[in-house]
């Protein structure tokens, strides 16, 4: 019924959430069989994989409009730097943050994935972290000083508003990944690493290796390269 008044993409998600409750009910023993496992999304067609990532021109002018938003541009500018998801970045604590380290953790119960991760505090990073200290447990507090900030999509408006860009929070973490591997040669597992995905491969259950000199390396060098397009002009 969804899918017949027009919204495939509603229907998706729909059936998405439906697929769960019933994988949930298998894993309960509820059931024998999720009969909507080999059953095609009724909006197959209607989605397309995104693929837009600021280009190296449009990177300061993006920067310098977050400058303008408070919070929210911090939390912007934070996902450029870090790549990781942007649910993670807006949940981040400060008890997450190990100064002498030099790593902000994010724990698995914050992952997308179910697995933790440590994100190097690079000196961009580091600096913007510094300048946000507050009293709050969360980096960005929300209204309600219980829960981290809500509402950011307004803010994301102005900001590509000024900057004449039309990205979101998730095209920022493709833009950190892209430039890595296109401008900076980082090799595509590192940043697979970086990006926290999960790999299910057999190689992947007995290779229990952080990556943690590579992955630091890589956000050194993301670091660096978006401070030197931040102090030039790029025409």
């Amino acid at each position: 019924q969804i899918a017949a008044r027009g919204a495939k993409v509603a229907a998706n998600r729909a059936f998405a959430y439906l697929r769960a409750a019933l994988n949930w009910g298998l894993r309960k023993e509820m059931l024998e069989a999720n009969v909507w496992s080999a059953t095609q999304t009724p909006g197959y067609r209607a989605e397309t994989k995104r693929e837009v990532t600021l280009k190296v021109k449009e990177l300061r002018p993006f920067w310098d409009a977050c400058q303008e938003q408070g919070l929210v541009g911090r939390l912007h500018q934070l996902v450029l730097l870090t790549a990781a998801r942007p649910g993670e970045v807006r949940n981040m604590r400060w008890d997450q943050i190990d100064w002498e380290d030099n790593y902000w953790t994010i724990p698995r119960e914050d992952s997308k994935n179910a697995q933790s991760q440590r994100v190097w505090l690079a000196p961009l990073t580091r600096r913007l972290l510094e300048d946000l200290q507050n009293e709050s447990e969360w980096v960005f507090p929300g209204k309600d000083p219980a829960k981290p900030i809500q509402e950011y999509k307004s803010g994301r408006s102005r900001i590509n508003l000024r900057a004449r860009t039309s990205v979101t929070a998730h095209d920022l973490r493709r833009t950190a990944a892209t430039m890595m591997t296109g401008e900076l040669d980082v090799r595509r597992d590192i940043v697979a690493k970086i990006l926290n995905h999960t790999d299910r491969s057999v190689t992947a259950i007995y290779d229990r290796a952080s990556y943690d000199r590579p992955k630091r390396e890589a956000w050194e060098a993301w670091s660096e390269y978006l401070m030197t397009i931040l102090a030039a002009d790029i025409e």
